[in-house]
């Protein structure tokens, strides 16, 4: 019983490590295709106003793999305790 909850466990911390390293990577690609095409000020103002709309997403996908990470830790503590 013990090792299966440790099991499921690592298996979801694990999930949200390569999810959030997912993220990250996807914000990495976008910079390094910035760097490539070059500045020009029209277009770091557009750059600009699209991160701060997918920087928001970002958050928004990286509270939500917290979150339900949150929730079964909490429920497998639960279970372990109970």
């Amino acid at each position: 019983m013990y090792s299966m909850l440790l099991t499921v466990g690592i298996i979801i911390c694990v999930l949200a490590l390569i999810l959030t390293a997912f993220i990250g990577k996807e914000v990495g690609n976008k910079i390094e295709t910035y760097k490539a095409i070059g500045n020009s000020p029209h277009d770091e103002l557009a750059r600009s106003r699209e991160y701060e709309t997918s920087s928001f997403r970002n958050v928004r996908s990286l509270t939500w793999i917290y979150t339900l990470l949150f929730i079964v830790i909490l429920i497998v503590c639960l279970i372990f305790l109970f």
